[in-house]
């Protein structure tokens, strides 16, 4: 099963295919559940028959509080296939000088159970 989700203004481009989940842009939707439950749906239908690999790969320019709470929900999903002995890694990028998606991104490391990179990108061309 697979999703895409086109970015505008406000929401990131979501891609979640073969294994691969790419998380794009800004993500400050007005309601960020709403805007997530798609990809949610999906996680768990993929969680019935995943991939051998899983990689989430997140290059947002910005996420408000309510955008990192449903992250926090997308991270533990997978890392629940992580706990089951599937290959799970997580790729957050922020682009160079970016002090506060670093910042999150380690915040987010420091949570997690599973394998996450924190990894400085010169530019994001998102």
């Amino acid at each position: 099963m697979s999703i895409i989700i086109q970015k505008s203004q406000n929401t990131p481009f979501v891609k979640f295919e073969d294994g691969v989940l790419v998380i794009a842009g800004r993500s400050i939707p007005e309601n960020s559940l709403t805007f997530f439950e798609p990809l949610f749906k999906t996680i768990a239908e993929y969680s019935k028959k995943p991939f051998p690999v899983t990689e989430i790969n997140i290059l947002l320019e910005y996420a408000n509080s309510s955008s990192n709470r449903s992250l926090m929900t997308i991270f533990t999903l997978f890392e629940k296939f992580y706990e089951n002995g599937n290959n799970v890694y997580i790729n957050w990028f922020f682009e160079s000088g970016d002090d506060m998606m670093y910042d999150l991104g380690h915040d987010f490391k420091a949570i997690m159970r599973l394998p996450f990179m924190v990894l400085e990108r010169s530019s994001l061309n998102i």
